[in-house]
């Protein structure tokens, strides 16, 4: 596991980072529009949505390899952007870890380490820290190609931690990975963000990965913040529909609503709200059961050890369930549907 158990100062205090209003295009494509974010001192932000939305853009505009159009950037009581500031990049002491690692392949793991630090005096014992903190002494020497993915990746991050930066940002940084590396690599970047305590921000297009790395989560989309909260928030309580199934599988169900009861094709629904008219209902599967005998047909059985996912028709339309247990039904079999009980989410038709 990465840092040994070994603690390590990265900054000298934990610093918020505070976005205001923040605006950027690149000719007529706008790719952050009107943006204000705060992610709190020692705290990791997440931020999730679809290729092409902004994050990316956003990340760059932080890190100062971009420059806003409007809005203001402040770390701590730094401000980078904004009130007629522009901090170089290289004066932020904010690190950043790519997709790619972006290691250089003529040097060595510790001269790739020592590159930021511009000579410092005390550049070889904060080598050797960085290398602790990644679980990764003893290879100053190697190469970048020597290297399996998730080292190099630890390297990259080594690296971003050397300056002991403010703030910390990762783009995608397990992208290039395979699935159980990504998994387990995943797993101890986020035991060393909360053990450093670094104020972060991890960029993903990934829903489980922003829930696993995530403090709180930021969904954007098309430039735009659509919604911040915990992942457990974002999951109950999305802002619409949109939010709701890119966070996680649900189904949609357009009713008629009364007084807050609405008849949907899985029988009557609560909501969390005594509102009328056509609505779209969120039932996420988990929360849909079923006994046999009815007008829904089992279409496909999914087992994953330790959960079954089913996808069943209900006159001609597609309704996913969820059951912590071995299948029990069969393709072709005929159940009926119900909800599980408590009151779930809905929006107007228009929304």
């Amino acid at each position: 596991m990465m840092g040994n158990g070994t603690m390590v100062s990265v900054s000298n205090r934990l610093s918020a980072l505070e976005i205001t209003g923040l605006s950027h295009r690149y000719g007529e494509t706008v790719a952050v529009s009107d943006v204000s974010l705060r992610v709190e001192p020692g705290m990791t932000m997440a931020l999730l949505g679809p290729s092409g939305c902004g994050k990316t853009t956003l990340l760059r505009l932080i890190a100062g390899l971009e420059s806003p159009e409007s809005g203001s950037i402040a770390v701590g009581d730094r401000m980078m952007v904004g009130e007629g500031a522009f901090v170089a990049a290289e004066n932020r002491r904010i690190g950043m870890v790519f997709q790619d690692g972006g290691l250089f392949p003529h040097l060595n793991v510790a001269r790739n380490i020592a590159y930021g630090l511009n000579g410092r005096a005390d550049s070889e014992a904060k080598v050797r820290q960085a290398l602790a903190m990644v679980d990764l002494e003893g290879f100053e020497d190697r190469m970048p190609d020597t290297l399996s993915g998730g080292q190099a990746q630890r390297v990259a991050i080594a690296r971003s931690l050397s300056p002991e930066p403010d703030i910390l940002l990762l783009d995608e940084p397990f992208a290039s990975l395979d699935s159980d590396l990504r998994a387990r690599v995943r797993g101890e970047v986020v035991a060393l963000l909360a053990d450093l305590g670094i104020t972060s921000v991890f960029v993903t297009h990934d829903r489980e990965e922003a829930f696993v790395v995530g403090d709180e989560v930021a969904v954007m989309r098309s430039g735009v913040i659509e919604q911040v909260g915990t992942p457990a928030d974002l999951y109950a309580d999305p802002s619409s529909v949109w939010v709701a199934a890119f966070v996680g599988d649900v189904n949609v169900f357009e009713a008629d609503v009364v007084d807050g009861l609405a008849s949907t094709l899985i029988g009557p629904v609560v909501l969390d709200r005594a509102v009328s008219g056509r609505h779209r209902v969120l039932v996420r599967p988990e929360d849909v059961v079923f006994e046999e005998g009815g007008r829904a047909v089992v279409r496909q059985v999914e087992f994953y050890g330790h959960d079954t996912s089913y996808t069943l028709d209900v006159d001609g339309t597609t309704v996913r369930v969820r059951a912590m247990a071995s299948p029990t039904q069969r393709a072709g079999d005929r159940v009926s549907l119900s909800h599980r009980g408590g009151q779930v989410k809905a929006f107007p038709e228009d929304r």
